[in-house]
């Protein structure tokens, strides 16, 4: 009962409840920051392996298929 009553406590004291919104929202950030690295990762990795396919001529469609990127931006390369 002393375990539930400190839960109770604290979940009405705003000093508590505002630090683990702080937190929850800082997990979340990190969580964003790390998928967007990907992102960006696969992205930068796309682009490195469509140049190589157009060093071996291989069509721009097929390179597109493959990599995921537009048309537009294998034209760019």
């Amino acid at each position: 009962m002393a375990a539930i009553r400190k839960v109770e406590d604290l979940s009405k004291d705003p000093n508590f409840v505002g630090y683990y919104d702080k937190e929850e929202a800082h997990k979340w950030d990190l969580e964003d920051m790390r998928e967007t690295g990907y992102d960006e990762g696969v992205r930068k990795k796309s682009i490195e392996i469509a140049q190589a396919m157009l060093k071996k001529n291989i069509d721009h469609k097929t390179i597109s298929e493959c990599t995921g990127l537009s048309m537009e931006e294998i034209k760019n390369l």
